[in-house]
């Protein structure tokens, strides 16, 4: 398991308000932060430790819980392209946003979709990243710890779970 780092005048210098930080491997690191009074939890590259970058994600609190709901399935199927076996799972997470495995890439994608005219399915963005299998597994297991540092995530609760919720009008299901 990662090293969590204590949260430094440098680093909090460098534009990160955060309760928690932990190292994921080649620069990467998994991070908390509070934009216009919301959280936000991050995965990204950061300059010299402090300074974050445009390489990572930044997930909501929604999208983050739908990650952190969908860890036992993404956990089967890494198992699975580690043992040599075919494998597809996709989770939406909210926004055209999705958590990938699949054979042929021997990495955990987490990446916006989106809708070319005409098209038969969905393609993916530039945007978002690809974690290698122990990025991943230092990611899962921050996800994980996240909870202590950050209580408003046990309050967390998905728009469909909302008393009225209309799939085809809500913006975080179906993004237009």
């Amino acid at each position: 398991m990662a090293t969590r780092i204590q949260l430094t005048d440098s680093i909090a210098q460098g534009g990160i308000s955060t309760r928690y930080i932990q190292p994921i491997g080649k620069g990467m690191y998994l991070f908390d932060s509070v934009f216009n009074g919301n959280t936000y939890v991050h995965v990204r590259k950061l300059l010299d430790e402090k300074i974050p970058t445009k390489d990572g994600i930044t997930l909501s609190l929604q999208r983050y819980n739908e990650l952190y709901m969908s860890l036992p399935h993404v956990d089967i199927a890494v198992n699975e392209l580690e043992r040599n076996q075919g494998t597809f799972y996709r989770r939406h997470l909210g926004g055209n946003w999705h958590v990938t495995v699949q054979t042929g890439f021997n990495c955990v994608d987490i990446r916006q979709f989106w809708w070319p005219k005409d098209a038969a399915e969905m393609c993916p963005t530039r945007k978002g990243i690809s974690l290698n299998f122990h990025q991943y597994r230092e990611v899962r297991n921050g996800l994980r710890t996240l909870d202590n540092f950050l209580p408003e995530l046990r309050d967390v609760i998905a728009c469909y779970s909302t008393p009225g919720h209309v799939n085809e009008e809500c913006k975080e299901c179906n993004p237009a």
